[in-house]
């Protein structure tokens, strides 16, 4: 390398050289040499140096590179689309030590070029696959099957081939893996969990895990991350994760939360997208409780939902709770078990949460507040200002706040953030409407110090450069000041303190000697007395208690004599009335069978009584029914009659009322009438008087107006003559272009016509064409139908056949394989039985060896101590109060009798441990027996079968061929015989002619001259002789 940098440097000292030569030389040296070494770089940006030098990196490039420096330790090939597998080859065949590898972009490469770097650059700790458009599962197959066993980041963004198949490979194979970007797949979850499970269950290194474009996640995905794809017991998952981006989490529930909190401990970042399905109640539930579950005497998990009557706030009266998760219970039996709730949580992203409220907000913050710098609720439409009032509360640390897309705030939540979190530096409010620029403008330079308005979206962005980091100087500088202020203030606090404690104490001291101790001397003075007091009161009490036992014991005694007595009485008296009981019971049985058997006689008479009455009844009943019908009839004739004789009286009623109003009105009306007409004929006269003044005046203006009027007339006679001249012209002139007019539409219909027929004929025709085309088609797809399904029933006979035939020799080798098959069960279940008995035994061992460490432990403390007492409890099983000498001998004696315990089932275990090698080595034995009689059974049957068709097929071919032959020379025979002998008796068929009728259809039919016999399909005699010896006719 330093010759080769030392020649670079030599020609640029030649003069001859020219410009754009010397320039492409200092891009090299800048981008490939390390000038104060003089030693060529170990990381390459082939990009940059593309961009320099103004074209394009190729696989030459690559090669060249490759070929010159061969302990390459880093290269990037971001967007070099012209270099393919031929270059991913070269760095394989000579950069064998390479460490990061980044084609971001290469859209050309594929599995091939890969697998070259798999199987030779065993050092690779950095892949990046970004944008590689022709990655896809096989790709992550080979990655996972290739030698980088110390793969510790891999990059697949916008890899759109990718799925949950190739995820659960490149887990399988990269255990190792510490970072796994797949943003932009959307393949990934497409079909369930199935690759978060494998990630699971494998990746138990990841730190950072991208899923931010994954169709669907839920809760079985999230927590096979976090506990793996079994229990958590086996300490499966990716405990150690850091950053966690999920998307498509519309099934994720307070399940899969709960998870994430109690697993990921060490987890920074979080970032949920489309949690439709989480709503207050579960937030609530997974964020305020910090208790994992309570624990009773006799481990049984019990949850706190269950004692909600039961529980109470341990300190309600100081520190309310927000839900009721936080409550514990008041008995001292059960014990709580705390969980603390992401630890080490900065950045937490929540997008597209629909059912999130205030509430939900609130759960979290109080949790989560006192460490989170980032926060985004995006899209989270059912909050409202009360949230920005809750972040600003618990959140004091937050430096970047993105509230996009909300549309519920107003300018309360930026006056209610701004007072409580003074070292925001970015806040983002875009989509909502009610956030005006005024009130973002009042905090800036006051409360917020550190921010001023963005340009790029609504709201504030952080001073200056943000990559400077001036403005994290700042923030960092005045936290140090408000850290020192605290500290001072406890400083004094400790030193007034100090000060104080001293007076405390001497005064403390004055009162223990004058207050509390004659205090306590009296107090056990007085105890003293009041067991004296006790002790005086129990003797008395027995002295009591004695005596009305005693008492109580004679009076018992004379009871009891005179209860002897009345029973003794009481018993005869029993005797008696039983004995006149069992009289009575008896002489009252027999008298009333006999009065049974009297009521039953009665009965019986009454019953036919009954019968007979019952029937008189039923005919009486019919008879009433009968005759209650006729009378009801009858009574409906009458209603109906008298119901419509009163409507006829209410309508002639009417009628007469309508009458005598008609002729009053009338008598009314005419009386109007005459005076109206009285008074028209008044007003017809003033009328006739009005008009013949009016004629007058108007017959003399009318005579002036007929002067006038009559040179008008004469004006408009000379005018209409001359309109009759030019109607008259132009009549005539109008009826000979009528005429021409009509010649021309008439040609006109008949040139449209014959256009029709034509069309007419020729479309038909089309559609004939068209017709038969479709209908050859159809017949044609027919046939192949029709062939196709009798191909697949002789291929399913064959493959069926084949089947049975291989079913026939499984049998008979199962016949042949049943003695080493059952020898391979019995040594099966032999060693499976064994390996239950080593499991076993090296539990106990494990247990034996911990116990013996601990004796061993406990031993060693009490003989290097120097206490008194201790809480053994190995020798009697009872805690000792005193640390004897015995104590200490007897640890030392069941230090040595565990220890001898421990050799014994040692030498037991490995004595198991051999007879199970023993049964493994039996098993392995006896399958390799059973090789020979099952390899290669079902090629063999096929073999034979394909042998036995192929001979069928040839005979049957023979067979045929011998049958057509036979069938010619017949043939050939009777023309022979046809031509030696005109009559023959086969000559009818010289009788046939094929004729067409146009008026029936375009197809031909045959007809036989000699029988008149007309056919539609061909004679047979065409399939033997062909038309040689018929004529065609048309009618």
């Amino acid at each position: 390398n330093c010759e080769t940098v030392g020649n670079v440097v030599t020609m640029l000292g030649d003069s001859s050289l020219t410009e754009d030569f010397l320039l492409r030389r200092q891009v090299l040296l800048e981008s490939f040499i390390s000038l104060p070494n003089n030693t060529l770089c170990s990381h390459i940006d082939l990009r940059q140096f593309g961009i320099s030098i103004g074209s394009a990196v190729t696989n030459a490039i690559v090669q060249e590179l490759s070929g010159v420096h061969p302990k390459l330790l880093g290269l990037d090939l971001t967007d070099c689309s012209l270099v393919t597998d031929v270059g991913m080859w070269a760095l394989s065949r000579h950069c064998l030590h390479l460490e990061k590898l980044i084609l971001k972009g290469c859209d050309k490469i594929t599995n091939v070029g890969i697998r070259s770097l798999s199987l030779r650059c065993s050092a690779l700790l950095v892949l990046d696959l970004s944008y590689c458009y022709l990655v896809d599962d096989l790709t992550l197959t080979v990655i996972a099957g290739g030698s980088w066993q110390f793969l510790q980041e891999i990059h697949l963004r916008n890899c759109t081939k990718v799925s949950d198949n190739g995820l659960a490979q490149l887990a399988h194979g990269q255990a190792n893996l510490q970072l796994l970007d797949v943003t932009g797949c959307p393949n990934v979850g497409e079909y369930g969990d199935r690759g978060l499970r494998e990630i699971g269950g494998n990746l138990l290194k990841l730190k950072e895990l991208h899923l931010a474009d994954a169709r669907r996640i839920e809760d079985s995905g999230i927590m096979s991350i976090t506990m793996g794809a079994g229990s958590s017991a086996n300490g499966g998952g990716c405990r150690l994760l850091e950053v966690l981006t999920l998307s498509g989490c519309e099934n994720v529930s307070k399940k899969g939360l709960q998870s994430l909190m109690r697993q990921l401990k060490c987890l920074r970042k979080l970032q949920l997208r489309g949690c439709r399905k989480l709503g207050d109640a579960d937030v609530e539930e997974a964020f305020t409780s910090s208790i994992a579950y309570l624990k009773n005497p006799k481990n049984d998990l019990i949850s706190p939902q269950k004692h909600k009557e039961k529980l109470i706030m341990s300190n309600s009266a100081h520190k309310p709770a927000l839900s009721t998760h936080a409550k514990i219970p008041a008995d001292d039996n059960f014990q709580l078990r705390s969980v603390q709730i992401f630890p080490a949580l900065t950045s937490l992203s929540l997008l597209d949460c629909s059912r999130l409220t205030d509430r939900g907000v609130a759960a979290f913050c109080k949790e989560l507040g006192t460490h989170l710098t980032q926060l985004a609720l995006v899209d989270c439409k059912a909050l409202t200002d009360y949230s920005g009032m809750i972040i600003g509360n618990f959140c004091c640390r937050l430096r970047e706040l993105d509230l996009s897309g909300c549309g519920n705030f107003s300018d309360a939540v930026v006056h209610s953030l701004a007072p409580r979190i003074s070292c925001l530096t970015t806040l983002r409010l875009d989509g909502n409407r009610n956030i005006t620029t005024k009130g973002l403008l009042v905090h800036i330079d006051k409360e917020l110090e550190f921010v001023e308005m963005a340009t790029k979206w609504l709201g504030y962005s952080a001073k200056g450069n943000k990559h400077d980091g001036g403005v994290e100087k700042l923030i960092a500088e005045k936290e140090a000041l408000v850290r020192e202020k605290q500290s001072a203030v406890k400083i004094q606090s400790i030193i007034r303190r100090k000060f104080a404690l001293r007076i405390y104490w001497a005064r403390y001291r004055s009162r223990l000697l004058n207050v509390v101790i004659p205090w306590f001397q009296a107090h056990v003075r007085g105890y003293i007395q009041r067991k004296r007091f006790r002790i005086i009161l129990n003797r008395i009490l027995k002295i009591r208690m004695a005596a009305k036992i005693a008492n109580a014991f004679r009076v018992f005694a004379a009871r009891q004599k005179r209860l002897s007595k009345i029973r003794k009485q009481r018993q005869e008296t029993l005797i008696i009335k039983c004995v006149r009981v069992i009289q009575r019971v008896y002489r009252g049985s027999r008298g009333r069978l006999r009065l049974q058997r009297r009521r039953n006689e009665v009965a019986n008479e009454r019953l036919l009584g009954a019968k007979t009455q019952a029937r008189l009844e039923v005919t009486a009943v019919k008879i009433q029914c009968v005759f209650r019908g006729y009378i009801a009839r009858k009574r409906c004739r009458m209603l109906v009659e008298e119901l419509q004789r009163q409507e006829m009286e209410r309508r002639r009623r009417e009628r007469a009322c309508r009458w005598i109003q008609r002729v009053a009105k009338g008598k009314l009306g005419r009386i109007r009438a005459n005076r109206r007409r009285d008074k028209l004929k008044w007003m017809q006269i003033k009328w006739e008087a009005a008009l013949n003044i009016i004629r007058v005046f108007r017959g003399h203006l009318g005579r002036l107006r007929y002067k006038h009027f009559e040179a008008l007339r004469r004006e408009e006679i000379r005018r209409k003559a001359a309109i009759n001249i030019q109607r008259t012209y132009r009549g005539f002139r109008g009826a000979i272009l009528g005429a021409v007019a009509r010649a021309l539409q008439l040609l006109r219909k008949k040139q449209q016509y014959y256009a029709v027929e034509m069309q007419r004929f020729l479309r038909g025709c089309v559609g004939r064409m068209r017709f038969r085309r479709i209908k050859e088609m159809a017949y044609r797809r027919a046939k192949q139908i029709a062939a196709a399904r009798h191909i697949q029933r002789l291929y399913r006979g064959y493959k069926g056949r084949e089947a049975r035939d291989i079913e026939k020799e499984l049998q008979l080798m199962d016949h042949r394989a049943r003695p080493l098959l059952a020898a391979l069960r019995e040594a099966e279940e032999r060693a499976k039985t064994l390996e239950a008995v080593v499991s076993r035994l090296e539990w106990e061992e494990r247990h034996v060896r911990e116990s013996l460490d601990e004796i061993q432990l406990e031993l060693q403390m009490c003989l290097n101590t120097n206490n008194k007492y201790t809480d053994s409890s190995r020798i009697n099983n009872i805690p000792q109060r005193f640390l004897t000498k015995f104590l200490r001998v007897r640890l030392q004696d069941h230090l040595e009798h565990e220890q001898e315990v421990q050799r014994v089932k040692f030498m037991e275990l490995n004595t198991r441990r051999g007879d199970f090698r023993d049964a493994e080595r039996d098993v392995l034995a006896l399958r390799r027996e059973l090789v020979p009689l099952t390899t290669g059974l079902i090629s063999d049957v096929k073999r034979k079968r394909t042998f036995q068709m192929r001979h069928a097929v040839r005979l049957k071919k023979t067979s045929v061929l011998k049958i057509q032959a036979l069938w010619r020379r017949a043939l050939v025979r009777l023309c022979i015989c046809i031509e030696r002998n005109p009559v023959y008796p086969h000559d009818q068929f010289l009788y046939w002619t094929k004729r067409f009728d146009k008026s029936i259809s375009d197809e031909p039919f045959y007809f036989n001259s000699e029988t008149n016999e007309k056919l539609k399909k061909r004679p047979y005699v065409y399939n033997l002789f062909g038309d040689r010896h018929v004529s065609s006719t048309y009618t």
